[in-house]
């Protein structure tokens, strides 16, 4: 019986991505998630407020995982929470000076990283590949 290899395929992929990411020098220390988190949360917060909801939505991220990384985040001093005019109980995600000085840097590791996985890829499979594995993602949830 053959066995389909698409779930072998997708974690062999996950793994190698994972093992080159964190070869590569972090900007500032950072983990990859912290980058990866950092430059969501730069890009977003010139649009709108953004909440720890927003970083569990957007990453697939558990409530304690989303609360342990930007801990750290504070304390690495990249973020800090304050409470939103509308409701004491909800706090806004506000990057740092030190949060911003950062950003190009993000951008850059995240965009090498992309071209270097995508080097020799067609755009129209790029495309397909985007599109399967966004309807993965959706049978998954």
């Amino acid at each position: 019986m053959a066995v389909n290899p698409t779930v072998r395929l997708i974690a062999t992929l996950s793994n190698l991505i994972r093992r080159k990411i964190d070869s590569a020098e972090g900007v500032g220390g950072l983990t990859p998630a912290q980058n990866g988190i950092l430059h969501f949360i730069l890009g977003r917060c010139r649009e709108q407020d953004l909440f720890q909801k927003d970083i569990e939505e957007e990453f697939n991220l558990r409530r304690p995982t989303a609360t342990e990384i930007l801990k750290l985040m504070e304390r690495k001093g990249l973020i800090y929470r304050e409470e939103a005019s509308y409701d004491a109980r909800c706090k806004k995600i506000i990057p740092t000076e030190k949060g911003w000085e950062l950003e190009g840097r993000v951008l850059k590791d995240i965009l090498e990283m992309e071209q270097f996985i995508t080097r020799d890829i067609p755009k129209e499979e790029l495309d397909t590949f985007i599109r399967i594995g966004m309807k993965m993602m959706k049978n998954l949830k």
